[in-house]
């Protein structure tokens, strides 16, 4: 009866490292997710300045070859 006692607090045991481990990988993968969701998030500006700025320029263009916009 010892024994089995024994064999089932080990599985307890091992149940809960298994849910800490996964807890821990679980907080790491949010961490690295809210990193790329920021990093999406700071490229997606950029595109936007540099089409804001292709546009400039092309409009800038136009008006140097005298065509209208």
């Amino acid at each position: 009866m010892t024994d089995h006692i024994l064999t089932l607090e080990q599985q307890v045991m091992q149940a809960q490292a298994k849910q800490i481990r996964a807890e821990d990988e679980a907080s790491r993968l949010k961490s690295k997710m809210a990193k790329q969701k920021n990093e999406i998030a700071r490229l997606t500006e950029l595109v936007k300045q540099l089409q804001a700025d292709k546009e400039k320029l092309a409009s800038d263009i136009k008006w140097m070859r005298g065509e209208t916009s």
